[in-house]
């Protein structure tokens, strides 16, 4: 455990192709060791999920729950009346203990399935650029900053607002570690590097785009049509 900590210190703490250059070469270096590493940090995001969902169900019941939150708000009659027929019932079904572990649950499976899925799309569009590299080691290399970035942008959660854009800048690095990791393990020059890094984040960004878009014009259509 303390060698896998340090390996992690070590590359959060000395960004850079050197640091990458070397961990490639370990004979740990497999996608073994990122599946465990990665199975870690998720485990750390569901507990942390499973806290947070008692913990907000705690708050909610502490303040007399979903209606006393409601009539605190000093919102309209008539606004309240229609929200704690429908919405209110919805919300209160899913604070339920099996919503919770299932949350917790669904956080871990993401992690992992994310983690492998988004390695893969990485590689290929690696591959595709010209890269050489192999994917468990490529895995590796990603796992050594994904993981402990995982669990401490897990446990940030847990600060209001602070957390949030600590996190975000959190997940900036990640992807310059990202790149690094990239150019060391695929041997592409710097400019194909930044275009497999980038290429992913950029068509995510546009199918966000597009599905907001496509999300805001059919519920101003479903208004208009009332």
């Amino acid at each position: 455990m303390g060698g896998w900590f340090q390996t992690w210190l070590n590359v959060l703490t000395h960004p850079g192709e050197p640091v990458f250059e070397a961990e490639r070469q370990r004979p740990e270096a497999t996608l073994t060791t990122a599946l465990i590493w990665m199975a870690i940090a998720a485990a750390v995001s569901g507990i942390v999920a499973l806290i947070t969902g008692f913990m907000f169900r705690s708050s909610v019941r502490a303040a007399g729950g979903w209606q006393g939150i409601i009539g605190q708000l000093g919102l309209p009659d008539e606004f309240t009346s229609q929200f704690n027929s429908a919405a209110v019932d919805a919300v209160v079904q899913t604070q339920t203990t099996s919503a919770i572990l299932s949350a917790a649950l669904w956080t871990i499976l993401w992690t992992l399935g994310g983690f492998l899925i988004g390695v893969g799309i990485l590689f290929l569009i690696a591959r595709v650029l010209g890269g050489t590299g192999a994917y468990g080691r490529y895995a590796y290399l990603i796992a050594t900053f994904s993981a402990p970035l995982t669990i401490v942008s897990s446990i940030l959660g847990f600060i209001p607002a602070v957390g949030a854009c600590i996190a975000l800048l959190l997940s900036i690095y990640g992807i310059i570690l990202t790149y690094f990791a990239t150019k060391v393990e695929h041997g592409l020059t710097q400019g194909k590097a930044i275009a497999a890094v980038l290429i992913p984040i950029a068509v995510g960004v546009l199918l966000f785009f597009c599905i907001t878009t496509v999300f805001i014009g059919a519920l101003a259509a479903i208004m208009g049509a009332q």
